[in-house]
């Protein structure tokens, strides 16, 4: 493998800025965060191996949310039930509690429904 094949580490001043990359509001401010001109930061939007790099981290900040939701997701349910159960609650307010659960059941069995059939067609196309 050629030198050109291998890909270069990104800088210490590349990796600070993908620290806060989805967490400061501009460019200026990731710059100033990186310790590096706003021009810097723009050329290393055009770069190859640094566009990866965000695309790597946005999949693990997504993953990472998920995985949040995912664990959330039992409280919410309950909350959503004691708002529903409370005759302390509004009736609009339990109304929509109740709403939004049979919606969320809703979901998930046309979700699970489309898993199935997808995995069907592949089944019969692989």
């Amino acid at each position: 493998m050629s030198d050109n094949a291998t890909p270069k580490k990104l800088s210490r001043p590349q990796k600070r800025a993908l620290q806060v990359w989805f967490s400061l509001p501009s460019i200026a401010a990731i710059a100033n965060y990186a310790d590096v001109n706003p021009s810097t930061v723009h050329r290393w939007k055009r770069d190859e191996q640094f566009q990866q790099a965000i695309r790597e981290l946005q999949g693990q900040t997504l993953a990472d949310a998920t995985a949040r939701l995912v664990g959330e997701q039992d409280a919410s349910i309950n909350t959503l039930a004691e708002l529903r159960d409370d005759p302390e609650s509004p009736p609009q307010v339990r109304r929509g509690s109740a709403r939004d659960l049979l919606e969320y059941a809703q979901r998930y069995v046309e979700l699970q429904d489309l898993e199935a059939r997808l995995s069907s067609l592949e089944e019969k196309i692989l």
